[in-house]
């Protein structure tokens, strides 16, 4: 996840051995309201877009098949 901390211009950047298949993402905020749920297409490189929301730090969950991944991000304004 790059710039973290950020302005709400978030790319994640997918392993080549994973870019190929879709993943569905969350974007939490730190009173646990889930603000963004939504699917990627087979791109290796993911772009989402929260600089509407305040200033804080976020959860992104990320799930594939069985896998599930949670990344920080703090945004800053």
């Amino acid at each position: 996840v790059y710039p973290n901390p950020g302005n709400g211009h978030i790319s994640v950047r997918q392993p080549d051995n994973v870019s190929q298949r879709p993943v569905t993402y969350k974007i939490i905020n730190s009173a646990g309201e889930c603000l963004i749920s939504d699917k990627t297409d087979n791109s290796s490189e993911i772009k989402i877009d929260i600089s509407s929301f305040p200033s804080g730090l976020y959860f992104i969950v990320f799930s594939r098949e069985n896998k599930v991944q949670t990344l920080k991000y703090n945004l800053i304004k």
